[in-house]
């Protein structure tokens, strides 16, 4: 099996092509629609991925070329793009869109869905975890749950590089929140897969990435490594903020806290992927549906 992608960004091309390279498909690139449409006449590839930007520049053009041409009208394409309205959504589909992913895209869903049209079986890490992201200022909180899933923790690196490019954060500092998530040895693998996500965010240092944790099998293997050499591992929130943000305006904890910690800023504009895949929002679906049941 072959596939196409249109446009996509870097980081994210590559992921994709890693991925699927190891489930035995062929992963070929374009850039701009124009040479695109060229390389898909002479490719004619099983499947084409296309990412959008937000104004869909050249997409309908491109779907139009592709729809006239009986060579390959039949090919199924996804495209990646902005929020858009149903009927565009429905426009796009009668030019034979098979799925329109509005960013930021749960890569389960979409991964699942090549998988459908491929008539294959891929492997992805079910591991449950909840692995969310926000900004406050120029400091990056990372918060993790549940467990280690090894695909969300690859992940993270496309989007704490997407984060900080959306926002122009250049001096960034990160949080990494552990402290309801006890590991062990058996874990080393994971969290080092997880670690060396975040130590490979843009202009991020060492010296500058906080982890929170109540366990000691995080310290000893991030001491035990010298490409995490400068990175602090400690049991309380307060002595981390004290570290990495300006507290002088705020006396209480409390205070301090609510404003760093739990008040993300907006986003510019959405990451191309989102770090919640889409089984995760149909498992608290239904938890809030057996919850309503009781009354």
């Amino acid at each position: 099996m072959k596939i196409l992608m249109i446009d996509a960004p870097p980081l994210f091309r590559d992921f994709l092509k890693n991925k699927l390279t190891t489930e035995k498909v062929v992963v070929d690139f374009a850039q701009g629609r124009r040479d695109a449409f060229t390389k898909l006449l002479s490719t004619l590839p099983d499947m084409v991925l296309i990412d959008a930007d937000k104004y869909l520049t050249g997409v309908v053009e491109f779907m139009e070329k592709k729809h006239d041409n009986p060579n390959t009208v039949n090919i199924p394409t996804i495209i990646t793009g902005p929020e858009i309205s149903s009927d565009a959504i429905m426009d796009l589909m009668h030019l034979g869109v098979t799925r329109y992913f509005t960013k930021p895209v749960h890569f389960d869903a979409l991964f699942d869905t090549i998988a459908k049209i491929f008539r294959m079986q891929f492997s992805l890490d079910r591991t449950p975890c909840t692995l969310e992201t926000h900004i406050n200022g120029n400091v990056v909180f990372v918060e993790i749950n549940q467990g280690l899933n090894r695909d969300k923790s690859a992940l993270l690196k496309y989007n704490l590089y997407d984060l900080m490019t959306i926002n122009n954060i250049t001096t960034p500092k990160l949080v990494l929140l552990m402290s309801d998530l006890p590991l062990s040895f058996v874990d080393g693998f994971n969290l080092e897969l997880l670690l060396n996500s975040v130590v490979s965010a843009p202009n991020l240092q060492p010296s500058d990435i906080r982890i929170l944790t109540l366990d000691s099998f995080t310290k000893e293997l991030v001491a035990g490594h010298p490409e995490y050499a400068g990175i602090q591992v400690e049991t309380s929130m307060i002595t981390i903020l004290n570290a990495l943000v300006d507290s002088s305006a705020s006396n209480e904890i409390g205070t301090l806290i609510a404003e760093k910690v739990l008040a993300p800023e907006a986003l510019r504009d959405p990451c191309i992927v989102d770090l919640i895949f889409n089984e995760d929002y149909e498992e608290r679906k239904q938890v809030i549906s057996d919850y309503l049941k009781n009354f």
